[in-house]
């Protein structure tokens, strides 16, 4: 999958909870140690979209949120992501346009609609998709102390999980499942 005259880009996704964060913390780690060129990355990139995108106040129609992330992942995507891999670097990324697909279509979102407004990023060459229940993703984000966010709710959450497993389904080849 990786072209010699590329760096390689690697997702790793799943519901939240999952360990994305520690588990892209620990790959970008072990891939330095061993004399790898990578860099690390966390979507959305932009610190305000972030905090917007998550703060509780209320709901954000679902074509309004894709349309937020993609802008979100085309920024970053020109800024860091293309110009690393065009270094030849191994770009490891907490979340993808899978998640997206994932979440927004959870939310009702045709899959078509999302992959177009998507229509100019570069999507990763693999995906590491942490699977877990709702429950055991609520259970860790309770333990670590951090509150929830409108999208952490069991039922979401399940359809979330739900639309993950549909798409690893279809792209076996891209897709690793980790329970």
């Amino acid at each position: 999958m990786r072209r010699k005259d590329k760096g390689l880009y690697v997702a790793i996704e799943g519901i939240s909870g999952a360990g994305k964060t520690r588990q892209c913390e620990k790959l970008v780690a072990s891939l330095s140690r061993v004399g790898h060129k990578v860099l690390g990355l966390k979507e959305p990139h932009i610190e305000a979209i972030r905090a917007f995108l998550y703060h509780p106040r209320g709901e954000i129609e679902a074509d309004v949120e894709a349309l937020i992330f993609a802008v979100d992942r085309l920024i970053q995507q020109r800024r860091v992501v293309i110009p690393a891999l065009d270094r030849k670097r191994i770009v490891i990324s907490d979340r993808s346009v899978y998640a997206s697909l994932a979440y927004q279509g959870a939310r009702g979102l045709a899959e078509s609609y999302i992959r177009y407004v998507n229509r100019s990023v570069r999507f990763p060459d693999r995906v590491i998709l942490l699977d877990i229940s709702p429950e055991e993703g609520l259970k860790r984000i309770r333990l670590i102390g951090r509150g929830l966010s409108r999208f952490e709710n069991p039922s979401f959450m399940a359809k979330v999980r739900q639309e993950f497993l549909d798409l690893a389904k279809r792209e076996r080849r891209k897709f690793r499942i980790i329970d």
